[in-house]
C-alpha cells in the first residue's frame, strides 16, 4: 500500500511540474511579445521625433525666406534631410487661397515609405511681409 501511495505522490508531483512548466512557458512568450512591442514603439518614437525636427527646420527655413526680399513662393518643394542616422524626405506645398495675402502651407515628412503629415496650416503673409 505504501508503494502505491508513493508512486501516486510522485505522479502528482510530475503532473504539477508539467503544469508549472507550461504556465512559465506561456508567461515567457507573453513577456517576449510585450518586449518586442516596446522596442518597436521606441523605434517609431525615435522616427517621429526626427521627423518633427525635420519639419521644424523646414518651417524655419520657409519663414526666413518668406521674410526676405523675395517673399513667399508658391509651388511644391521637395528635399531630403538627415537627422542622425535616419533619412527623411519632405514635401512642402504652398498654395494661394481665395483670400488675398493668405497662403496654405502643407508639409509632409516621410521615412521608410511611411508617410506622416506633421504640419498643415494656413498662414497670413502679413506676418512675413516687410
Amino acid at each position: 500500500m505504501k508503494i502505491l501511495r508513493h508512486s501516486l505522490s510522485l505522479g502528482m508531483a510530475l503532473l504539477e511540474l508539467m503544469f508549472a512548466t507550461a504556465i512559465l512557458g506561456i508567461a515567457l512568450i507573453t513577456l517576449g511579445i510585450a518586449m518586442g512591442r516596446c522596442v518597436r514603439g521606441l523605434s517609431d518614437s525615435d522616427h517621429v521625433n526626427g521627423a518633427v525636427r525635420v519639419a521644424d527646420n523646414r518651417l524655419a527655413e520657409w519663414r526666413a525666406a518668406a521674410s526676405g526680399p523675395d517673399g513667399i513662393h508658391t509651388g511644391v518643394f521637395e528635399g531630403r534631410q538627415a537627422d542622425g542616422p535616419q533619412q527623411f524626405t519632405w514635401r512642402h506645398e504652398i498654395e494661394t487661397t481665395q483670400d488675398a495675402g493668405i497662403f496654405k502651407s502643407t508639409l509632409t515628412v516621410q521615412w521608410d515609405h511611411q508617410e506622416r503629415i506633421f504640419v498643415s496650416l494656413v498662414s497670413q503673409t502679413s506676418t512675413f511681409q516687410k
